[in-house]
């Protein structure tokens, strides 16, 4: 069963779409009834933008072969079938700020689970 805060591994086909590789990827959200899930991409390359570390005190099980990073300005939609295997799994409070971190680029405001509804949530900044 895939989780949201599960980091998998899928298939990315290269440019040219003759090959692809496995890359791994954060589940933002369980898969609905048709499999779809919505994965953030992870990277061991940290200079891109708003891309957050994951460090081991971000990990609840399992580890990752080198430093890694979520991009949150890269998303994608995505069918569990892909999914090859799991790698690791992050804590719920860094699952937490790569959604906020995903709402911040993508412009919205965002009240997660626990938290004062949005409308409130700009009020108080």
């Amino acid at each position: 069963m895939i989780e949201a805060g599960a980091i998998v591994r899928i298939p990315f086909p290269f440019s040219n779409l003759g090959a692809n590789k496995k890359r791994p990827v954060l589940v933002l959200c369980p898969p609905d009834a048709l499999g779809d899930f919505l994965g953030m991409a992870v990277t061991s390359k940290g200079h891109h933008g708003k891309a957050l570390a994951i460090g081991d005190a971000d990990l609840t099980s399992g580890r990752l072969p080198l430093a890694s990073w979520v991009r949150p300005s890269k998303v994608f939609t995505l069918d569990a079938q892909v999914v090859s295997d799991r790698v690791a799994t992050v804590a719920p409070a860094f699952l937490q700020r790569a959604l906020r971190e995903l709402c911040d680029v993508v412009g919205g405001p965002v009240a997660l689970a626990g938290e004062p509804p949005a409308d409130r949530a700009i009020q108080d900044r």
